[in-house]
């Protein structure tokens, strides 16, 4: 009982802190095994019951896991091998600086950037660009992919 409580607590207290930041959970097992590994957004709710820790997904999928499996959980930051990418021709590197996107190596010809979200909806674009840094503040957090001079640049917010 004392456990299923302080893991209930404990994840409590962490995920609203988690879920700004791009975050995942994992909970390991005795081995080291990873008995769960899914994002803090995609997680709906934590519900510990009897002996079983229940995690049910954003898209219903719940996951029981037997509380005496698991060692530790943690929040790790999310991996997503596309935080700065670099133009195949050498001549633009993009990286995502928290806010803003900066763009080095642009020809400081004014050009065109455009902005699309996941479901491919354009949310920012501007013409008459010149490579300036492009402020992602009003970006609610999720996946993004700005197109410049032919070239794209995924980032996360």
């Amino acid at each position: 009982m004392k456990k299923k409580l302080l893991i209930a607590l404990g994840i409590a207290a962490l995920l609203p802190l988690s879920s700004h930041a791009q975050k995942v959970m994992v909970v390991y097992g005795h081995s080291g095994q990873h008995l769960l590994e899914d994002s803090v957004e995609s997680i709906l709710s934590l519900m510990p019951s009897d002996d079983v820790l229940n995690v049910k997904s954003r898209l219903g999928k719940v996951s029981a896991i037997s509380l005496s499996d698991i060692r530790s959980i943690k929040f790790i930051p999310a991996t997503t091998g596309i935080g700065k990418l670099r133009s195949t021709d050498g001549k633009l590197s993009f990286a995502n600086n928290g806010d803003q996107i900066t763009v080095s190596g642009w020809n400081g010809r004014e050009g065109r950037f455009a902005v699309y979200s996941a479901d491919g909806s354009l949310v920012i674009s501007g013409s008459r660009w010149t490579g300036t840094p492009i402020s992602t503040t009003q970006l609610t957090p999720g996946l993004y992919i700005l197109k410049a001079n032919n070239q794209s640049f995924k980032f996360i917010k």
